[in-house]
């Protein structure tokens, strides 16, 4: 495989990978009765929108299931994509399905991490929430968030090139 067909496959397994973490998010939203208006994607990411905003309000067990499932949902991407590597022979399909699953893990690592804007921020703030209250909460989010920015930019967000793990 080439490098620009690389990366062409590349962004494909991406957006897949975005449009499928968000598509669960909004399945597990509708679970709990939340009615999905639109999923889509923006420059660097995607998202699920929706007028009810009644489950995230709560700060609930509910709101907190419906965040993790995205995370969870390119974890399990991941695992479906490695087990397939192992299966097929030699071609450039087993390549996609490592390139696939090393996307996910990474998509899946980066959303749980209690940064703010992403689904581990989320999930930070809620359990914070649940158990001291919003006033802790709102306190303790922005110098968890930045803690956290810290340490990425400190030690190096996981992006080392995918050609020195495939080989290619």
């Amino acid at each position: 495989i080439n490098s620009k067909t690389l990366n062409f496959l590349g962004m494909l397994v991406i957006i897949a990978s975005l449009v499928f973490h968000e598509l669960n998010h909004g399945l597990t939203a509708e679970l709990f009765g939340v009615q999905i208006d639109k999923i889509g994607l923006v420059f660097l990411g995607a998202y699920v929108s929706s007028s009810d905003t009644s489950l995230f309000i709560q700060n609930s067990l509910p709101a907190l299931v419906v965040v993790f499932v995205g995370p969870a949902s390119n974890f399990i991407l991941a695992a479906i994509c490695a087990k397939l590597y192992h299966w097929l022979s030699e071609s450039k399909l087993r390549k996609m399905m490592w390139v696939s699953a090393a996307v996910n893990v990474q998509l899946g690592v980066l959303n749980i991490l209690p940064f703010g804007p992403f689904d581990g921020g989320k999930m930070a703030s809620n359990l914070l929430n649940m158990i001291w209250g919003q006033d802790i909460a709102n306190m303790a989010m922005p110098f968890l968030s930045i803690s956290t920015l810290t340490i990425l930019i400190q030690f190096g967000i996981p992006s080392r090139k995918i050609e020195k793990y495939l080989k290619i």
